[in-house]
């Protein structure tokens, strides 16, 4: 899983070959992989987990219009103060 300048924020070891397709689940509780190897895997997420790891990359808090992106639907900050 890579984030939006393309620097790896989570692994996911399991396919054999290029993942080629990507789906999260509404609830942000699954993501959903289609792979090359000719397999797709559904993956438990653990959302507050995600949160964290992504927030260590950032150097600031998401906009209200990478909110919406997101369906990140309140405006409170997503990333606690660091």
């Amino acid at each position: 899983m890579g984030s939006a300048n393309g620097r790896e924020v989570r692994r996911f070891a399991g396919h054999t070959n290029e993942v080629r397709n990507v789906a999260f689940s509404p609830d942000g509780k699954y993501i959903l992989t289609a792979s090359e190897d000719n397999t797709a895997r559904l993956w438990l997420t653990d959302l507050q987990d995600t949160i964290r790891s992504v927030c260590a990359l950032l150097t600031r808090d998401l906009t209200p219009e990478e909110r919406l992106q997101f369906g990140i639907s309140d405006q409170e900050p997503t990333c606690p103060a660091q």
